[in-house]
């Protein structure tokens, strides 16, 4: 039985110590910035592409083409960076940690992208912001100094760099905590 409401994404995992890193971060900034929704320490992760709804089959086909084809990007690190927001700097809609990495995340997001343009899946048109969202959807009604999210450093954390070696799709289910289902694995480099 399929459901075509079911919503997937693909995306970079990340390790459990960079995981709790951001969530004791995040905790500190919770007196700080007033969001209604914070990330669940196991849904952080570097998204790459934002399927949508689809089918089972759909996904299934679009796996084995990904599967195939990702061995061509080797691993490569990724670091934290410092935080950042989308939107109003007032009322930012996204609080967000920021990643940086070599040119083989974005050749592994242009590759993602072609892949699932192929298979049918609306491709990114707006320009590649690797990021960890951390929260999101403002809640209160009064502004903030944006400069005291930038003032809590991430890299407070002992351990502030990975090596990615894989791309994960995942399953959105909105009612869960965490809301974030890895469904399959692709490793990279074969």
């Amino acid at each position: 039985m399929t459901d075509n409401h079911v919503h997937y994404f693909l995306g970079i995992p990340l390790p459990q110590t960079i995981k709790k890193c951001l969530s004791q971060w995040s905790a500190s900034m919770q007196n700080i910035v007033h969001y209604k929704y914070w990330t669940h320490i196991n849904d952080y992760h570097v998204t790459l592409l934002f399927l949508g709804a689809a089918d089972d089959r759909k996904i299934e086909a679009l796996s084995d083409h990904i599967d195939k084809r990702v061995t061509t990007i080797q691993p490569f690190p990724m670091q934290l960076t410092e935080p950042g927001t989308f939107g109003s700097s007032q009322r930012p809609r996204v609080l967000w940690a920021g990643v940086q990495s070599d040119e083989r995340l974005f050749a592994l997001h242009r590759l993602i992208n072609h892949i699932c343009s192929e298979d049918g899946f609306e491709p990114e048109k707006r320009p590649y912001k690797p990021h960890i969202t951390l929260a999101k959807k403002w809640g209160s009604r009064r502004g903030i100094d944006i400069n005291d999210i930038f003032d809590v450093p991430l890299k407070a954390c002992d351990i502030t760099e990975w090596l990615v070696s894989e791309v994960v799709l995942f399953k959105v289910q909105p009612q869960s905590e965490p809301r974030y289902q890895k469904v399959k694995a692709f490793q990279l480099g074969g």
